[in-house]
């Protein structure tokens, strides 16, 4: 990080004016004219390059799609919407293009097809754009994680439902999380880099969590070591969302705690190993939570500096 001073020039009766060295200007790419949206917190000020906008969307990316590519082409597509892309030319024939959008919509909730009329013709997928806040997104998503946990033991078909759910919400809130880095500094920065932490680490967890359903299922599993699973799982993402400290400091403990008694309560050797992975992802979900109060408090709390 660089830094300069500069003192403050006076404009007209009722503003004044901040100048930048012209070398960051020009590392930024901004000449004479160029909008800045300047922030101020209570605390600092914060001046954003304004983004311009696209103007030529149909040069932004080109698919090509057979039949036998469909799900890499899948993958592109949803990389493509969580970096704010907002149009995707394809070419495929019109079979290929029914199979590429139902596969498609499992992973991005909402798009239109335009063109592809005949056989082997050029298509444009346009992605929804989403007015809402990433935080209503992210609680959202831990509720439906939640929710996935409380069907395992009774309902495979309702967490097919519910993970399908999730990965679509997953990458949207991908999408806003990063169109926020670009216009965000200071605490508020790092608030969202730890958003992207915690949808990274759920995303691993619900992976495990299925490879647990699958493994339960005729197993030698007890239904108390389910409900174990299902408390935690709910009580560290609740004390995520929520800021709680004291519960994710408690929950952090407890998940190392059970791993010591595993040997004792499970006798499958994978089994065993499936239950700490998941609980590791769990460690690391509540893990988020601490950081965000020593950032944020600075943080002295009982947690970090006890009475002795």
């Amino acid at each position: 990080m660089e830094h300069d001073s500069r003192k403050l020039i006076r404009v007209g009766p009722g503003s004044i004016a901040l100048t930048i060295p012209k070398k960051w200007a020009s590392l930024m790419g901004l000449k004479t004219g160029d909008v800045v949206d300047i922030y101020f917190d209570g605390k600092k000020l914060s001046a954003v390059p304004r983004r311009r906008a696209v103007t030529d969307e149909s040069i932004q990316i080109f698919i090509d799609v057979t039949e036998g590519n469909v799900s890499a082409a899948v993958r592109k597509l949803a990389a493509a919407f969580v970096e704010g892309v907002t149009k995707v030319r394809v070419r495929c024939q019109q079979e290929t293009l029914r199979k590429l959008t139902a596969e498609l919509r499992r992973a991005v909730p909402d798009f239109i097809v335009i063109g592809g009329k005949g056989q082997g013709e050029l298509s444009d997928i346009v992605f929804t754009s989403y007015d809402v806040g990433l935080s209503d997104v992210v609680n959202k998503i831990i509720n439906l994680v939640v929710e996935t946990v409380r069907n395992m033991p009774v309902n495979r078909e309702a967490v097919n439902y519910l993970v399908n759910e999730f990965m679509r919400l997953y990458n949207v809130s991908l999408r806003i999380a990063k169109s926020k880095l670009m216009e965000t500094y200071g605490e508020d920065l790092m608030d969202v880099i730890d958003t992207i932490a915690l949808l990274s680490h759920t995303r691993e967890l619900v992976s495990e969590l299925q490879n647990y359903m699958m493994l339960s299922e005729g197993s030698g599993l007890t239904s108390e070591l389910d409900v174990m699973i299902e408390e935690l799982t709910e009580a560290i993402l609740n004390s995520v969302v929520t800021n709680n400290l004291d519960s994710a400091v408690r929950h952090i403990d407890a998940c190392e705690e059970l791993k010591h008694k595993l040997s004792s309560m499970v006798s499958d050797e994978k089994a065993v190993v499936l239950i700490e992975r998941i609980l590791d992802k769990l460690s690391n979900i509540a893990e988020i939570g601490v950081r965000a109060c020593i950032r944020n408090k600075a943080c002295r709390c009982r947690h970090f500096y006890p009475k002795v």
